[in-house]
């Protein structure tokens, strides 16, 4: 498994992960989703992958959940 860049990386990858499996979604459905190859998204579940706010944008929309969710998991952690 590749390295992470930092905690949040990390974190914000671990909650992409936790969120589509809990909604049952493979990286291949979500990747197509969101247009975006799914190397790239099993790189930004894995925290080793710098990713826009867009894509995040997109990742929240695919997921059913806000942005704001999703970047929160990383409040108080060393950037």
């Amino acid at each position: 498994m590749p390295t992470p860049i930092s905690p949040v990386h990390s974190a914000i990858g671990a909650e992409l992960r936790r969120l589509r499996h809990e909604r049952g979604l493979t990286q291949h459905e979500v990747a197509d989703r969101v247009g975006v190859h799914r190397t790239y998204l099993n790189q930004v579940e894995a925290g080793s992958r710098n990713v826009s706010l867009g894509i995040l944008a997109k990742l929240a929309r695919v997921l059913e959940t806000s942005l704001s969710s999703v970047v929160g998991v990383a409040d108080g952690l060393d950037p």
